[in-house]
């Protein structure tokens, strides 16, 4: 889809360290660094682009025209022609596509050490300590006050304007 991407970086590090033949250290370091731009894709027809193309007329033009017919460089409205009833209103999907702001980025660390000893032959005693650390920055942006362009969210209680 357009307007969307995804880095993705993984590296993983492994040591073993044999100290002696009754004694092994062992450790691992995992990073990932992700790092993307997406759209909704949840089950909200107001701005999921896929959703929205499916519900919205494939007659209409996704830009507005004057007078004379001429396509504009505005994206076209999500009433259906000059009237403001949102009852049949279905967003604009390529104004979700080319206006809509998401991103995402992400670290994970994995970090595991331990000791294995083995006494006799027989047993081996191991013991193993773990840090797993998840950072998420996520940003979301939905233009819909300024331009009619995207549907605003509603509940039973009316329109909502923020998000």
């Amino acid at each position: 889809m357009d307007n969307t991407s995804m880095e993705r970086f993984h590296t993983l590090l492994n040591a073993n360290v044999l100290v002696n033949k009754q004694l092994n250290i062992f450790a691992t370091v995992g990073l990932a660094y992700m790092n993307g731009h997406y759209q909704m894709q949840g089950m909200d027809i107001t701005t999921n682009p896929i959703l929205a193309a499916y519900a919205r007329s494939p007659f209409l033009s996704p830009y507005e025209k004057d007078r004379e017919g001429n396509t504009l460089k505005t994206y076209a409205s999500h009433f259906y022609g000059r009237s403001k009833s949102r009852d049949y209103s279905v967003s604009n999907p390529l104004a979700i596509v080319n206006t809509l702001d998401s991103r995402n980025r992400q670290y994970d660390l994995n970090m595991k050490a331990g000791i294995a000893y083995n006494p006799f032959r027989e047993l081996t005693l191991t013991g193993t300590v773990g840090l797993y650390y998840n950072y998420d920055n996520e940003h979301l942006f939905i233009p819909e006050q300024a331009e009619a362009t995207i549907v605003p969210l509603s509940d039973k209680y009316g329109l909502r304007i923020m998000r």
